[in-house]
């Protein structure tokens, strides 16, 4: 997991799981399921480098509930973000 490009999955999870990040400090939005705000999500200790370090790509698989293997599906595309709402939904995070 130390090889994950910053732009690569800060676009993926835009495109994918529709998270709008705010600019700042550290890019944070949100995953929103049935118009609920559900997981926050936050692309920490981004300045500088590239890629993501090992322990920001883990808080950052962490945040979205998701094994090492699945968050490397969402990263290289296998996983769709109507995959990935179907996970979540199966662990009981329903917007209400």
């Amino acid at each position: 997991m130390n090889s994950l490009k910053i732009r690569q999955m800060v676009r993926c999870l835009e495109d994918k799981l529709s998270i709008d990040f705010k600019s700042g400090k550290e890019p944070t939005g949100w995953y929103c399921l049935d118009g609920k705000k559900v997981l926050r999500v936050t692309v920490t200790n981004v300045h500088g480098g590239d890629t993501l370090s090992v322990g920001v790509a883990g808080k950052l698989k962490n945040s979205l509930k998701l094994s090492r293997e699945e968050f490397l599906m969402l990263y290289e595309c296998p996983m769709s973000g109507r995959d990935y709402e179907q996970k979540i939904r199966g662990m009981g995070y329903v917007g209400k």
